[in-house]
């Protein structure tokens, strides 16, 4: 498992920019994959979605809209509604 997390940390942080960078935390805390975990089958079954965005493009607006909300003082609500 750590090793897709470090994955993902490492392109995160590399496209991020300003010397963004993770640090893994080695302390016991809860086992959080069975709490976290993405599952799009009923999404996908039901509503007959599909993604819409590959992953470059995902953390670009995740990226955006972090910086939006937190660097520039958006509403979160507004912003996620002007990026839709």
């Amino acid at each position: 498992m750590h090793s897709r997390v470090s994955w993902m940390a490492e392109r995160m942080t590399g496209f991020w920019g300003d010397n963004a960078s993770w640090v893994l935390d080695k302390a016991q805390g809860p086992h959080e994959a069975g709490y976290l975990k993405l599952d799009a089958s009923r999404a996908r079954a039901d509503l007959d979605w599909t993604p819409q965005l590959r992953l470059e493009a995902a953390r670009r607006t995740f990226r955006q809209w972090y910086r939006g909300v937190s660097d520039r003082g958006r509403r979160a609500c507004d912003f996620t509604l002007s990026q839709i």
